[in-house]
């Protein structure tokens, strides 16, 4: 199975714990996760910051009720792997987004209580990922996944909610 994240096993522990109402000793979580903190701002290993680190290590210590102010580098990187056209993209050099990095762009964004910058053309990238059978790939040549049709209706219940 592919993990989308070095942190995806430490966020997942997290979220149960915490619907689980079971108390974790969060210190030594939140030093480890800071430790993969970038000069960019972004999080990932060995110095690389990517989207999907970057989301599940800002998830994971907002789960841990760490005050994501103190994160606002991260925001940056995040805001430099957005794209005017619609979307975000897994680094900010890279040019065609992805379903997957617009949901973890979206969600990061969300964290941190901020707007996407651009609403319409992120909707429409996201639309044109829909597949005849209802579903939603990674890009608009892909197959439907389950987990790309979450991801996508994720987002689009986003900006529903900003609009009510």
């Amino acid at each position: 199975s592919e993990v989308s994240s070095e942190f995806t096993t430490t966020f997942m522990t997290l979220e149960l714990a915490n619907d689980f109402e079971i108390n974790v000793e969060t210190g030594e979580v939140v030093r480890w996760l800071l430790r993969f903190r970038n000069q960019d701002g972004g999080f990932g290993s060995q110095g690389q910051s990517n989207i999907n680190s970057t989301y599940y290590a800002v998830a994971s210590l907002s789960l841990m009720n760490q005050n994501l102010k103190n994160l606002r580098e991260a925001l940056t990187f995040v805001r430099a792997c957005e794209k005017p056209y619609g979307g975000f993209t897994l680094v900010p050099i890279n040019f065609t987004p992805y379903m997957e990095h617009t949901y973890y762009g979206i969600m990061i964004l969300d964290l941190f209580g901020e707007e996407n910058r651009y609403p319409s053309q992120t909707i429409d990238f996201v639309l044109k990922c829909q597949n005849k059978n209802g579903g939603f790939a990674r890009s608009d040549l892909g197959i439907s996944t389950f987990e790309n049709t979450l991801q996508a209706v994720r987002v689009l219940q986003r900006f529903a909610l900003r609009l009510n």
